[in-house]
């Protein structure tokens, strides 16, 4: 993705997706802000914790503005029904008991704020744009964009299901390069090891 036009259209692609996606609003908001952080290697470096600030902010402010707008609005509304009963010799107050359909029409609707995120909607955020194309989209490192990739195998090979397992379990001792420790641990032979080995060589480690 270096050409910028690239970098769009991959994003422009990513966001489609989401949007085909039946979730929460705030679910969508979290997705868009974690795909607008990511890198153009396709990984999020960007902290969970730093996005949600940045959702939280947005949150707030769009909050305040809908409440300066009602209060704006709702001054509007009363300025206007005091004029009308000044004009008449009649007080505002004598109709508040009255159901009057033009001033129910003309009195705005308070706004219901939008309550800001936490952690566990924000990892489920993440978790909705890692389960988009390409596989591994979305991963906060090599570990976890070659778990991404062998997730998404809809037919694994049993060399894909020993290699998903070393990398969740034994992920240090693989980059070790320890194998007689993972062919004992997983009661392998070095042919078993060696294939799981060719299929985690196979992923990619750029989405």
């Amino acid at each position: 993705y270096n050409e910028q036009s690239e970098h769009r259209t991959f994003t422009d692609d990513l966001i489609d997706q989401v949007n085909m996606l039946n979730i929460s609003d705030q679910e969508k908001l979290l997705c868009y802000t974690i795909i607008g952080n990511l890198e153009d290697d396709g990984y999020l470096r960007r902290s969970l914790e730093d996005i949600i600030d940045d959702v939280n902010t947005r949150i707030m402010e769009e909050n305040h503005r809908a409440h300066r707008d009602y209060l704006r609005r709702h001054k509007r509304y009363l300025e206007e029904s005091l004029r009308k009963n000044s004009a008449s010799g009649s007080s505002y107050f004598d109709y508040l008991e009255d159901e009057d359909p033009d001033l129910a029409l003309e009195d705005p609707v308070p706004p219901i704020p939008v309550p800001a995120v936490q952690l566990d909607i924000a990892e489920l955020s993440l978790h909705h744009v890692q389960q988009q194309e390409p596989p591994g989209i979305a991963a906060r490192d090599l570990r976890e964009c070659l778990l991404l990739q062998l997730a998404a195998k809809t037919s694994p090979t049993e060399s894909e299901i020993l290699a998903r397992k070393i990398l969740e379990k034994s992920y240090d001792v693989f980059v070790m390069k320890h194998y007689p420790v993972l062919c004992r641990q997983y009661s392998i032979n070095e042919d078993e090891l060696k294939h799981a080995i060719d299929a985690i060589r196979r992923l990619n480690p750029k989405p």
